[in-house]
């Protein structure tokens, strides 16, 4: 449900088959859709269709899941699958249905308050220079610019300073 209470996004199967090399990352067997309903309306409306550019993982919409507005309610962020170690996200403008691929992440949360608001902390797979791989948080602004990191965990402390939600 959107923050002034006004939508609700909901995922709706969609009718193209996936094929089969895209099938490697998602249980989905049909490319979903992002839908909204405007509550006083009673009306849906089609934000996202699926895209099936399996080739192309920040292209790709299968499976989208975890849908989340931004505190303003012009924005609609989502999860898809992508890549073997990471999902991507994506954001859709709700007035214009104009979407973009923001970054690779795993899980993310938008930031409803305080200096942050409609920030993105966004929990993501990266690799060592020198080889190997970690798992952070990141604090993202709307537009996918890289703010800096948060760490292993979000502890209490940032918590409060980016007025995140417990």
């Amino acid at each position: 449900m959107s923050p002034d209470k006004k939508m609700i996004a909901f995922v709706r199967k969609g009718n193209n088959l996936i094929p089969n090399e895209c099938d490697a990352f998602t249980e989905a067997e049909y490319g979903n859709q992002i839908w909204v309903y405007e509550i006083e309306s009673k009306k849906e409306k089609l934000l996202v269709k699926g895209n099936l550019k399996c080739d192309e993982p920040e292209k790709q919409i299968i499976d989208p899941s975890h849908l989340l507005f931004s505190p303003d309610n012009q924005t609609l962020y989502f999860m898809t699958s992508a890549w073997v170690t990471s999902g991507a996200l994506h954001a859709v403008k709700i007035g214009s249905a104009k979407q973009n691929y923001i970054v690779p992440a795993n899980e993310f949360e938008v930031i409803s308050n305080g200096q942050y608001k409609g920030y993105l902390i966004v929990y993501q797979h990266r690799y060592f220079v020198g080889g190997g791989t970690y798992d952070w948080y990141w604090l993202i602004s709307p537009n996918g610019r890289e703010e800096g990191p948060l760490g292993e965990e979000i502890t209490e402390i940032q918590r409060k300073y980016i007025e995140l939600e417990t």
